[in-house]
């Protein structure tokens, strides 16, 4: 916790917990609405149905999609924490959403394998946002996805998280969207989402590990956006917010930022096709 001597010590210019300086950049250099360089690539595992790796700043999150294929056994409740092998160097949860398997339409459900080195905080904390993660990307693709025209079928979603510097749950969405585009899994609409978090009284887009582990109460957000309707499709809060203005400031700064995760993941989906198109012998028009 920052306090006002640790501010004196600092030197002039540094606001709230040494995240902002009065010229309003963050310790990386960018503004308060900036997000941090995205890049996307599709179809990175041959053998998956489809694909994305992303790497936002220095977070670094693989999705890989299965299916739809026949589903097997039924669903249960959402994500819990499970042990990974190999002496315990990974985590894995998995989320299932609740009441959203029936005869008449397709389930999506997500396991979340987080490397343990992935984070200095270890394997408790991996445990944890794994499932939280796990619950995010299932229930947002359950209403993204159209699983209506796969009935009593499966859409399988494995997210591996190898380097977690902040926004895991956002980049976690994106890959999985880019994953199921690669896959050709029919959705109403290619999704992007963004994390903010409230340093010092500012909405952060995009934070860092550092910056959102001094947001106030633990306090953020993540949005997600339909790239081409620009509508919400879902908005989780973390922690406690000051109030509804701060709310409301908090989720207009996280449709900005999804915004610009939609311009890269659009872009990195169109030269992806087009990239396939010229592979098949094909003209784009």
């Amino acid at each position: 916790m920052a306090s006002s001597g640790a501010k004196k010590k600092g030197g002039v210019g540094i606001r709230g917990p040494e995240h902002l300086s009065l010229g309003g950049l963050r310790a990386d250099g960018r503004l308060p609405a900036e997000a941090r360089t995205m890049a996307i690539s599709l179809g990175v595992l041959p053998h998956a149905d489809g694909s994305a790796a992303i790497r936002q700043g220095n977070t670094w999150v693989l999705a890989s999609v299965s299916g739809p294929h026949e589903g097997r056994g039924g669903g249960g409740g959402g994500g819990g924490g499970g042990g990974g092998g190999g002496g315990g160097a990974a985590t894995t949860a998995t989320g299932v959403p609740q009441g959203a398997h029936t005869e008449d339409t397709g389930l999506v459900r997500c396991t979340v394998t987080t490397a343990r080195f992935s984070t200095p905080a270890g394997r408790k904390a991996s445990v944890r946002s794994g499932g939280d993660i796990a619950d995010a990307v299932a229930s947002t693709f359950t209403s993204v996805v159209l699983t209506g025209l796969f009935g009593r079928s499966v859409v399988d979603v494995h997210v591996q998280v190898l380097v977690d510097d902040g926004c895991v749950r956002s980049a976690a969405i994106n890959a999985t969207a880019a994953a199921l585009a690669d896959a050709g899994v029919a959705m109403a609409d290619l999704v992007a989402g963004c994390s903010v978090a409230f340093v010092g009284g500012v909405a952060l887009v995009d934070p860092t590990a550092a910056e959102s582990a001094g947001a106030e109460g633990g306090g953020g957000l993540t949005a997600v956006l339909a790239v081409g309707s620009g509508d919400v499709v879902s908005a989780e809060v973390d922690g406690k917010m000051a109030s509804v203005g701060v709310l409301a400031e908090g989720l207009d700064a996280a449709g900005g930022g999804a915004e610009q995760a939609a311009i890269a993941m659009r872009e990195a989906v169109r030269q992806y096709t087009l990239g396939l198109i010229d592979a098949r012998g094909h003209v784009a028009f």
